[in-house]
């Protein structure tokens, strides 16, 4: 079972990722900050539109991200609720994402020097990029699938694969 609550010092910058958590931990883990009501609200609350929020020195965004349920061959939002500062990073996510996984355990096993400044807005640029690659492949797989059960040609696939 995965975890559901990972935490994150490096150096001066703090980052938690919840995953599926209920609203007590959620209110647990943002005690000690001060955010905005509506923004604390948001994050309580499902199906939350996507938004850009600047609170008193702090950012709270939503994104929403395709979420490939194999089991029922289905795709669902997988909803991120952020809080960016200049030294912490809190991602609340309805649902576990192997590529958010794999950032957070690089940054986890990396050795950290002296003079290297962490910052959390470019791990949160690392979070969107690999979520939009993401979308990227999954979206030309399967149109590169539709195609192919239409009838079109292996090498016009291939040509779109490339893309």
């Amino acid at each position: 079972m995965k975890e559901k609550v990972k935490i994150l010092q490096l150096w001066n910058v703090k980052w938690i990722d919840a995953v599926d958590v209920d609203n007590e931990t959620k209110l647990n883990l943002i005690k000690d900050y001060n955010f905005h009501e509506l923004d604390v609200e948001a994050i309580l609350e499902e199906n939350q539109f996507p938004r850009v929020n600047v609170g008193d020195g702090y950012l709270f965004i939503i994104f929403h991200f395709p979420k490939y349920i194999k089991q029922t061959q289905t795709y669902v939002i997988n909803e991120f609720n952020i809080f960016l500062w200049k030294n912490f990073l809190i991602t609340f996510r309805d649902r576990h994402s192997s590529h958010i996984d794999r950032i957070f355990q690089a940054y986890k096993n990396r050795e950290i020097k002296e003079d290297e400044k962490i910052n959390p807005g470019y791990i949160l640029y690392e979070i969107i990029q690999a979520m939009l690659e993401k979308i990227d492949c999954e979206v030309v797989c399967k149109a590169a699938v539709l195609l192919e059960e239409a009838g079109y040609d292996k090498g016009d696939i291939i040509f779109l694969e490339k893309l």
